[in-house]
């Protein structure tokens, strides 16, 4: 499963930075991403607070490191960013 949470972290990261990127290509991507990995055998709801800390983990180290190797001059990179930020709030308020 955190496999699957870096990676999908990775190519957003990845795909944002590039020259043609749109915001909607990013949330097209995230969705997909998503819907694979919820769809993962050992992702169930007995351990879903294990994906949200993987997520949250990598938010976190989305905007720590990641927010700085990308040129937020691009709309879909600086959009990558903002949904870091909102990510991190969102996960917290749930992990609660």
């Amino acid at each position: 499963m955190y496999d699957a949470v870096f990676g999908q972290h990775w190519f957003i990261y990845h795909l944002a930075d590039t020259k043609n990127a749109t915001i909607e290509n990013v949330d097209q991507q995230r969705k997909l991403w998503f819907e694979k990995i919820k769809s993962l055998p050992n992702v169930r709801s007995s351990n879903e607070k294990l994906l949200k800390l993987a997520l949250l983990e990598r938010a976190a180290a989305g905007l720590n490191l990641d927010a700085l190797t990308v040129n937020q001059k691009r709309k879909a990179a600086k959009y990558v960013v903002e949904l870091a930020r909102k990510d991190i709030i969102h996960l917290i308020e749930e992990l609660r």
